[in-house]
């Protein structure tokens, strides 16, 4: 793997989701790939790899570059990438299977057909496009660097299209050749790859009848081999070494070159002013040669498109596709050569519109044989139009095997869950999965679901219990993405218990799932994962008045923060391989007596190194489980944790690298002693969305720095109107403006001096919390540093039959 590649987001599959429905703002590219998920890298075709250790000498710089055809958003794909997003556009699991190749060249260059349409504007489709902006989303975690975007439908949606578009690619760091906002951007621009200085040029046969603006005939470059040739001068003429042609050129759906495409590259090969051609636009592979000792690529057919779709004027084959990498060389005398280039097939899988890699597909036991068949097809197809150039082997992470099945193949069983108010036993954590131990078989791949046996393991009963708390950490993930825990056997909800925002991440949270078929609950991967899942407790059937296994919540309020002064370290750090005893009961809000555990928003801070935090009840030996993972040296990162009291009421804290610990009660758990009571049992409900700041509810736009939204939860999501004395949510911050803090507490007083959720900038991250409803049955949340809000809830807590105040306004 290059080192390019380690830079960008070649894991095993890139996929990416903020939160599980809608999508939002994503962070710009993922920055590593991963030694767990990565387990391996093919050789580079033998054609690739003897071509390259050919041209280099001492003092040469070889770039390696990639090509794809058509990106064709059809009215089909969108509906397919609105599922994927959940209510949004979201089309990046089709582009995931790609990632590793892309990931795997120091430049890589897509062909964006259809313009953006512009903000404030409909949507439109065939004949006259303008898709949604998410697309860039997509070509920017798949990989990309650059996309040409002169094409027949490139003025569709006039100039102002074209504006959405170039502005949409700039907002994640694509470059563009073809469209122009500016007579400046029209230009021959250059831009340096590993030193080389390159120039990418980009022109299109026509506009469908559209006519420029005549004050702006720059917007989109026609083609016309005389301008092609001067800016390919002129190109050089500002420092360009190597310069590369896309043609949107040739017939529809035919194959063969036409006598008009081979004189153009005759012209323009010839002229000595142009190093590579690589052609767009019929919609089916066309072939490669060398013209006046050029290389030219004439057509890569489509990458993503809905083609044939049902219509007989489209042949089968406009399903494949090519990405085609080509290797060039600065010699050390400054002169350049390219190596012969080399096909890597695809296929549009127009079941979820995935790009299949055609061999790495292939290679992997796991793909249907249904998907197989077609894709042999497909590959012959391709080898009898690029045969001598097709690729031998896949390039990039061999796809780890996977032995699970893809969750819309997990059947939904009918199985119900109970839903009635429930008591609360806190255990010894300890760890019931952990897919690492299987290795690369027990990874949870892309798009797939893994059932775990909860009842009768680690301390829940085999019969009895109707949910647990288990606290479900995501390992080596393969990409930004979200992972979802649900009862086995149900229909998996949209919404998510887990997000992640980058390669190799691990992150964990706390869930409280009800228990589905055979006691199991069943967690799905968007972007791929290893898994590790802790119990901390579980849920029984009970009736008010009850005394054990209440959840009391509390004002939340500060039980410690290492980083004080008077604090028990003095201020200074929890070392690293240290623990930390905490005496509970009797402050904070939780009684001296009657209490079996409690509720901790706990979060570790300002780590000198990556590694983990364990809670455990005082007195006990530490388990081997983990409540909070920090990624490196000043991380900060929250979870929820339900811990049971030990020794002299006190709980015991790990660091496994130094780090500070804070942490603050918002509730605890009766024990047997306590006085009986109707407030604090359990109530779980299916996974519902709250609110969602980014859809307008309950207000637009996100929180801003230092803002405070309150909102009612009562009557929303499943919960009751009246009846609920607390909420189990599922808290995320999307997008934050800045390193930060979110405080959820009971609406009504002001907001205490603890922290729920912890933020990095543009961070996406989710904490589970258990909180009292305060006035009017609402909740309020600061955002220290501003961010979009999701809640979703999960249960409630039943409250004592008291009469509560009218409900409040919002923001």
């Amino acid at each position: 793997m290059t080192s390019r590649a380690r830079r960008r987001v070649a894991a095993i599959w890139v996929l990416a989701a903020a939160v599980a429905a809608p999508a939002a703002a994503r962070p710009a590219r993922a920055t590593a790939a991963t030694a767990a998920t990565a387990t391996a890298v093919a050789t580079a075709t033998a054609t690739a790899a003897t071509a390259e250790a050919e041209g280099e000498g001492e003092g040469d710089t070889v770039v390696t570059m990639a090509f794809s055809g058509d990106i064709l958003p059809h009215r089909p794909i969108l509906a397919q990438a609105l599922t994927y997003g959940g209510g949004t556009y979201d089309f990046r699991p089709m582009f995931a299977r790609i990632a590793p190749l892309l990931s795997s060249v120091d430049l890589a260059v897509c062909h964006l057909e259809t313009p953006i349409a512009p903000p404030g504007e409909p949507l439109s489709f065939h004949p006259i496009y303008g898709v949604p902006r998410q697309i860039v989303d997509a070509i920017a975690y798949a990989g990309y660097d650059r996309c040409s975007t002169a094409s027949n439908h490139a003025l569709d949606r006039g100039t102002a299209g074209i504006d959405a578009t170039v502005d949409a690619l700039e907002a994640v760091g694509i470059g563009n050749a073809g469209m122009a906002r500016t007579p400046a951007e029209a230009e021959p621009q250059v831009f340096s790859v590993k030193g080389v200085r390159f120039s990418q040029l980009d022109y299109t046969f026509g506009l469908n009848g559209l006519v420029l603006p005549a004050d702006q005939p720059w917007r989109v470059r026609l083609l016309d081999a005389d301008r092609i040739v001067a800016d390919a001068r002129e190109a050089r003429r500002r420092g360009a070494e190597y310069v590369i042609v896309n043609l949107h050129w040739g017939r529809e759906g035919d194959w063969q070159v036409s006598p008009e495409q081979r004189a153009l590259a005759d012209a323009l090969t010839s002229s000595g002013a142009v190093d590579l051609i690589v052609g767009e636009h019929v919609h089916v592979l066309q072939p490669a040669e060398q013209r006046n000792g050029r290389w030219v690529v004439y057509g890569t057919s489509n990458l993503l498109s809905n083609l044939p779709g049902g219509d007989p004027k489209w042949p089968p084959s406009t399903q494949d596709g090519a990405i085609v990498t080509v290797t060039m060389t600065r010699h050390a005398d400054g002169t350049t050569s390219t190596a012969q280039p080399v096909v890597h097939p695809t296929w549009v899988d127009h079941d979820g519109y995935v790009i299949r890699p055609v061999l790495g597909d292939l290679a992997d036991p796991t793909t249907p044989a249904g998907v197989r068949s077609q894709l042999a097809a497909s590959l012959a197809r391709t080898r009898s139009v690029l045969g001598p150039y097709v690729a031998t082997a896949p390039v990039g992470p061999v796809p780890l095997r996977c032995a699970v099945e893809p969750a819309s193949a997990v059947p939904e069983s009918g199985a119900t869950v109970a839903s009635g108010p429930a008591a609360y036993t806190a255990v010894e954590p300890v760890r019931i999965f952990d897919s690492r131990q299987r290795g690369d078989d027990g990874y949870v791949c892309p798009g797939t679901a893994v059932s775990i046996p909860v009842a009768g393991h680690g301390g829940v009963p085999a019969t009895g219990a109707t949910a647990v708390a288990l606290n479900v950490t995501a390992i080596a993930a393969g990409g930004p993405g979200y992972a979802t825990v649900w009862p086995t056997g149900t229909p998996r909800p949209t919404a998510s218990s887990l997000n992640l925002t980058a390669v190799d991440q691990v992150r964990p949270n706390l869930v409280i799932v009800p228990l589905g078929r055979g006691g199991e609950v069943s967690v799905y991967a968007q972007s791929g994962l290893h898994l590790a899942v802790d119990v901390a407790g579980w849920f029984a059937p009970a009736a008010a008045p009850a005394t054990a296994g209440r959840i009391v919540t509390t004002p939340p309020e500060r039980l410690l923060d290492t980083r004080r002064a008077d604090g028990p370290t003095g201020g200074a750090r929890v070392g690293s391989d240290a623990a930390l005893t905490v005496p509970v009961a009797g402050r904070a809000g939780v009684p001296a007596t009657g209490v079996a555990a409690v509720v901790l928003s706990l979060t570790g801070t300002d780590a000198t190194a990556a590694g983990f935090v364990t809670a455990w009840p005082a007195g006990g030996a530490r388990p081997v489980v983990s409540n909070v993972n920090l990624a490196g040296p000043g991380d900060t990162a929250p979870n929820l944790a339900v811990v049971r009291l030990g020794d002299g009421g006190a709980v015991s804290l790990y660091a496994q690298r130094a780090t500070h610990l804070v942490a603050d009660v918002t509730g605890y758990v009766t024990d047997a002693t306590a006085a009986p009571g109707g407030a604090g049992l359990f109530v779980p409900l299916a996974p519902a969305r709250v609110f969602d700041t980014r859809t307008g509810s309950p207000a637009a736009g996100p929180v801003p720095a230092g803002g405070t939204v309150t909102v009612v939860h009562t009557g929303r999501a499943g919960l009751p109107d009246d009846g609920v004395g607390g909420v189990v949510l599922n808290v995320t911050g999307v997008d934050a403006a800045a390193a930060g803090y979110v405080t959820a507490w009971p609406a009504g007083p002001a907001a205490p001096g603890t922290s729920t959720l912890n933020l990095a900038a543009g961070d996406t991250r989710p904490v589970a919390a258990v909180l009292a409803v305060g006035t009017g049955g609402a909740v309020s949340y600061l955002a220290q540093s501003g961010a979009h809000l999701v809640v979703d809830a999960s249960g409630y807590l039943t409250a004592d039959p008291t009469p509560r105040p009218g409900p409040t306004t919002v923001r």
